[in-house]
């Protein structure tokens, strides 16, 4: 399906089957260290679909190139009495995808990664260092006819907006 000019989204597989098993893989990720997916990777896990998964993952993130990585959720966070709302969204993000991020510094070192998300109606980039994400830039979605027809993407999808947030249980208020 195509979303605009440039933008093109899939979904689910050609087939006869009438379910599909799949998996959410940010939440798959944090059952793993970065010394656990490497070893997964070594091993090319035949496991069960979550470790297939995992292993297809991290195959394409350990190539030999610049990354842009783009997670298809929109998060909605608010500051809490603890927290700013950025220091949320970077705890929540560096527990699910940082030992991923952690492997592939490891493996490509030569190599920048950088990482984006629907974050409060902007796009924000950051630059991953090791285990950890910095923030290096936001755009507001309505700023950009690409970010604004994913934005309303986004918005017409209420059950994708609230998933990482609702799965993860990082903070209580």
């Amino acid at each position: 399906m195509q979303i605009s000019e440039g933008v093109v989204g899939y979904g689910l597989a050609d087939g006869k089957k009438d379910s599909y098993e799949a998996v959410r893989i940010h939440l798959a990720l944090r059952n793993y260290s970065s010394r656990d997916l490497q070893e997964l990777l070594k091993n090319n896990s035949k496991g069960d679909t979550i470790q297939r998964d995992v292993v297809h993952l991290l195959k394409n993130l350990i190539v030999d190139k610049n990354l842009l990585l783009f997670l298809p959720y929109a998060l909605l966070v608010d500051d809490t009495k603890d927290c700013t709302a950025d220091e949320i969204v970077v705890a929540v993000l560096e527990d699910c995808f940082g030992s991923a991020f952690e492997l592939r510094n490891k493996m490509v070192p030569t190599k920048e990664t950088f990482f984006c998300c629907i974050y409060n109606q902007a796009i924000v980039f950051y630059k991953c260092i090791g285990a950890r994400l910095l923030r290096i830039d936001c755009v507001e979605t309505h700023r950009s006819d690409t970010f604004r027809t994913l934005a309303r993407y986004y918005d017409s999808k209420p059950e994708i907006i609230n998933a990482i947030i609702d799965e993860t249980h990082l903070w209580d208020e």
